[in-house]
């Protein structure tokens, strides 16, 4: 994987898309899809008030509008990566740019200058059919190239599916020169390579397309899976170290624990800042793939056989079952080791990556008056034992000596 490649995911809003149309029905449904593509590790999210499928019916920007629009302010409040909004309508990339959204993915050349046009009043960027691009390489446009994206359009209209060949060929000469984006998934031309008349069967061919775009140059692979294109695109090559966390790490510690607010308490930036000194983050180049604290807890009648509890374990969706998780865990037990504790807790809802690590299940009942400041400020479950966390320990070098 390319390390410019990212991940778009898309966000259908609309009755009639080929691939799951209907499947969002509501403002909370959509919120919820986009909040699992983004811990699912997407870079964008798309969102599409009108199918783009070859014989659709158009829409117009106020229908357009009256789809996506308050999913769109939910979702632009709620994820901290950028969402772009598909359309070619003016009046609906208004709306979109001045309700939060970054970008406008416009698939019709004959709007693009407008699009730009619109883009450059609110500073944001916009993705343009790739017949566009010598337009905007003479300065048509009110955007200048390092702000626009290309698609090749893999997909649109009647042609063949060796059309949609020849296009996806093209990315290699476009991507020398400028940004590209591919958008294949699940298309016609995909279940052609595949041989498979079922979109949601298209998994083995969306994903051979994405790392051929790696390979390409292609900056953005836009997918309905995104689960599934970060998994394929992670690569295997990819190292990264474990140390002790800085200052200047807190906001990106913060992103990650942000990422996984279903199964992590919520932490403010005060907070880890606070207690900087007891995260330990993964780092992979220039980018922090993963994080883990921890929490001396006194034990109640002996204070001084005192506990530590692993908390805010996150690691980013590329680089799980890659050894990340577990070399954060092994550097909180190491750091500790120095506070001689008879022991490590964990409140956990993967009891079996604690488990390999040489933990094991535990009442919740032995645990709780020391693990209460979490679950206090958790919003999920009003009884910590109700909830399905698992309580675990691992007993350290000191409870033997």
């Amino acid at each position: 994987m390319s390390a410019a490649m990212k991940v778009m995911g898309i966000l259908n809003l609309t009755p009639d898309s080929f691939s799951d149309g209907g499947k969002v029905a509501s403002r909370e449904d959509a919120l919820e899809r986009a909040l699992a593509m983004e811990r699912d590790g997407a870079d964008f999210i798309d969102i599409g008030g009108e199918s783009t499928r070859p014989g659709a019916t158009p829409v117009d920007a106020e229908t357009e509008i009256a789809r996506i629009g308050e999913a769109l302010k939910a979702i632009v409040k709620a994820v901290k990566i950028p969402v772009t909004v598909d359309t070619y309508h003016p009046a609906t990339a208004r709306f979109a740019l001045g309700a939060g959204a970054a970008a406008i993915n416009c698939v019709k050349a004959e709007a693009a200058a407008e699009m730009c046009r619109i883009a450059a009043g609110a500073g944001a960027w916009a993705i343009l059919p790739a017949e566009c691009a010598a337009d905007a390489d003479s300065g048509k446009f009110a955007l200048p190239p390092e702000r626009i994206v290309f698609d090749p359009m893999v997909g649109f209209g009647d042609g063949t599916p060796e059309d949609d060949l020849d296009r996806l060929f093209s990315v290699r000469e476009l991507a020398k020169a400028r940004r590209v984006l591919v958008g294949a998934s699940r298309k016609r031309f995909v279940r052609w390579l595949v041989g498979e008349n079922d979109v949601s069967k298209t998994a083995a061919g969306d994903i051979a397309v994405a790392r051929w775009c790696a390979r390409a140059g292609v900056e953005i692979v836009r997918v309905h899976d995104v689960r599934g294109a970060v998994a394929a695109l992670g690569g295997e090559d990819a190292g990264f170290a474990v140390r002790r966390a800085a200052l200047r790490d807190a906001e990106s510690i913060f992103a990650l624990v942000h990422l996984n607010r279903d199964q992590l308490v919520p932490r403010s930036i005060g907070n880890i800042v606070e207690n900087i000194d007891r995260f330990f983050v993964a780092v992979s180049g220039a980018d922090i793939i993963g994080c883990v604290s921890y929490q001396v807890h006194p034990e109640i009648g002996s204070p001084l056989d005192a506990t530590v509890e692993i908390q805010s374990l996150a690691v980013r969706s590329p680089y799980r079952r890659r050894g990340v998780g577990k070399a954060l865990v092994e550097a909180v037990m190491a750091a500790i080791g120095r506070f001689s504790p008879k022991e490590a807790i964990v409140l956990t809802f993967a009891p079996e990556f604690f488990s390999a690590l040489g933990f094991r299940e535990i009442p919740k009942t032995k645990v709780m008056h020391k693990l209460y400041t979490g679950c206090i400020n958790c919003t999920k479950h009003t009884n910590p034992f109700t909830c399905p966390e698992i309580a675990m320990v691992r007993e350290t070098d000191a409870a033997v000596r």
